[in-house]
């Protein structure tokens, strides 16, 4: 073998290496799909200017390559701390800290530890346990309503409202497909 076969070769591996860890970020994006948005839209954005395919430079392998290992580091450390804070009782409160913040790297603090269990409460005491309701298209969009309506002003309590009053905020986004997986059960 002489240099250039192993330039080949490295470069080859590379792009196999790349693409094989694509198919593993897809994979780990489809995990969290439908549940947690914002480490679904993490996941997605972390690499999102570099794709690696077969004609891909060994170049643009190695900077796919290192914002993929951020982005799951950030990720990995994100799930840790989450864990660390929160028991597995409560693992709702900490998605709602990622969709109150509109993302995952915010590190829990206190003040959003607590907007996010004042807004589950507010969910909690909007659906009432078990079928003690009728559900169906018309209740749930009065129930997603209400709840936004009343979640956006604990939100802006709290001081994280970063959107300006009648724009789309990100956070009522997550919060409005939360609350309607919540009311079906799903």
């Amino acid at each position: 073998m002489d240099t250039l076969e192993a330039k080949n070769l490295l470069a080859d591996n590379l792009r196999c290496l790349a693409r094989n860890m694509e198919q593993i970020r897809h994979h780990e994006i489809e995990k969290v799909m439908g549940d947690d948005e914002p480490m679904q839209d993490f996941l997605a954005e972390c690499c999102c200017t570099i794709r690696p395919y077969e004609g891909s430079t060994a170049e643009d392998c190695i900077k796919y390559l290192d914002r993929l290992y951020k982005g799951f580091s950030e990720a990995s450390e994100h799930s840790i701390l989450m864990n660390r804070k929160y028991a597995f009782a409560d693992l709702d409160k900490a998605h709602l800290c990622d969709m109150i913040f509109g993302g995952i790297g915010h590190g829990f603090p206190k003040k959003l530890m607590q907007c996010a269990s004042e807004v589950n409460d507010l969910a909690n005491d909007l659906i009432p346990e078990g079928n003690a309701y009728p559900k169906s298209k018309t209740m749930c969009k009065y129930l997603v309503r209400t709840f936004l309506t009343r979640a956006e002003k604990i939100i802006e309590k709290h001081g994280y409202k970063d959107w300006e009053d009648g724009h789309y905020s990100l956070p009522l986004g997550y919060l409005g497909s939360w609350m309607h997986r919540k009311n079906w059960n799903e």
